[in-house]
C-alpha cells in the first residue's frame, strides 16, 4: 500500500485497524519519506486528511467497502451514519 500511495502524495496518514497494520505499512513508508503521520482512529484520520487538503489533492478513503462497523482490535464500532 505504502509503495503504490507515496510517489502521488504529499502525506499518508495511515488508517488501518491496529498498530500491527499500521507498523507494516511504516516498515515500507518510512524506507521512502518521513513526511507521514500515523493515526489509528479512522474517523480522526480522514478528519486530519481533510483539513490538511490544499487544491489540487486526492484524499483516497479506502478500505471500508460495504462494512458498517469499524473493527479495532476486536472491538467493533459503528461507522457509517
Amino acid at each position: 500500500m505504502a509503495d503504490f500511495h507515496h510517489p502521488y502524495c504529499r502525506q499518508f496518514p495511515a488508517m488501518r485497524k491496529t498498530m500491527d497494520i499500521i507498523s507494516d505499512i511504516e516498515s515500507t513508508l518510512s524506507k521512502k519519506t518521513k513526511n507521514y503521520v500515523k493515526i489509528e482512529d479512522r474517523r480522526e484520520a480522514i478528519r486530519y486528511a481533510l483539513e490538511q487538503a490544499e487544491e489540487g489533492d486526492l484524499i483516497a478513503v479506502i478500505g471500508k467497502g460495504h462494512e458498517e462497523y469499524n473493527e479495532v482490535n476486536g472491538t467493533f464500532t459503528r461507522f457509517c451514519r
